[in-house]
């Protein structure tokens, strides 16, 4: 089964001027979809843009979606950016949207996330994981254990969904996810065993995104507080015990560790370090569990 057989054809876009001759091409109404390493929700941001069918509406658009991004990121502090954007053809009214990532668990190896997606997203916390790799059979099995499971089934004089697409379509996401992000590639261990921590240097301008031992901190330098912050949330199936974290300065000083915390599957901690009143250039994070 072909790629362009399942999912719909997509154009990345850096100005209005690309976006209005995307939309020309397209020649039927489009989605217009902030591209950004940063926000993560891009309809908080006024990043997304439906039915967009004429090179002026795309154009507006396009300005449009950069000015709400930089606002969005100037008002909580995010990196400033070059944003660019995403033009796909606009489908007919979903059942319900899916969410598929991966990511690599130091202890684990590659896991793969289905769940409900879009708005959902953060709203219900849907999701299933499965240590990669998964065959077709287990990607039908982490459909049903999912809430939304029975919109996809059908009822109320609906259709069911036909779950062949589906588990195609994770199918494929799973190997290029697995080949862009190098989730198969070895974990840096000490001679005891113990996996090394990561010692990553970061600009104050920088944020850290990393998942470690089923959890996944997301941090940044505040200079208005002069203080790290961000959230430490548990991507497992399991409780999470004691999470904790500590930053490390290029001058030296070690902040934290935070208190720790128990994590039920899914729940997040704020994280909040003040940092040291010495000058510092570069900064690391070090997520500890257990």
């Amino acid at each position: 089964m072909k790629l362009d057989r399942i999912f719909e054809p997509t154009e990345l876009v850096e100005s209005a001027a690309t976006a209005a001759k995307a939309v020309e091409r397209a020649a039927c109404p489009v989605a217009i979809k902030l591209l950004s390493r940063h926000i993560t929700h891009k309809s908080d941001a006024g990043g997304v843009v439906l039915d967009v069918a004429t090179s002026d509406h795309a154009r507006a658009a396009f300005a449009a979606i950069t000015a709400g991004a930089h606002r969005y990121a100037r008002a909580r502090k995010l990196p400033q950016e070059a944003y660019a954007a995403t033009v796909t053809p606009m489908l007919a009214q979903p059942v319900t949207e899916l969410l598929i990532g991966a990511y690599r668990d130091p202890q684990l190896g590659p896991v793969l996330t289905i769940g409900a997606g879009g708005i959902r997203v953060e709203v219900l916390r849907d999701v299933t994981h499965r240590v990669l790799p998964v065959d077709p059979g287990e990607l039908e099995a982490m459909l049903a254990e999912l809430k939304v499971s029975a919109l996809l089934a059908g009822g109320r004089g609906r259709p069911p969904v036909p779950m062949r697409g589906i588990v195609a379509a994770a199918a494929f996401m799973t190997v290029l996810l697995v080949a862009a992000c190098g989730l198969f590639g070895p974990s840096e261990s000490h001679e005891d065993g113990e996996e090394e921590e990561s010692g990553t240097q970061l600009t104050k301008s920088q944020t850290y995104d990393e998942v470690r031992n089923g959890c996944r901190l997301i941090l940044r330098y505040d200079a208005a507080t002069n203080a790290f912050t961000g959230t430490a949330q548990n991507v497992t199936n399991g409780t999470l015990s004691r999470v904790r974290v500590e930053v490390h300065l290029s001058n030296g000083i070690e902040l934290g560790p935070t208190t720790p915390v128990n994590l039920a599957p899914d729940e997040s901690a704020d994280i909040f370090l003040r940092a040291s009143t010495q000058s510092f250039e570069t900064w690391s994070a070090h997520p500890e569990v257990g």
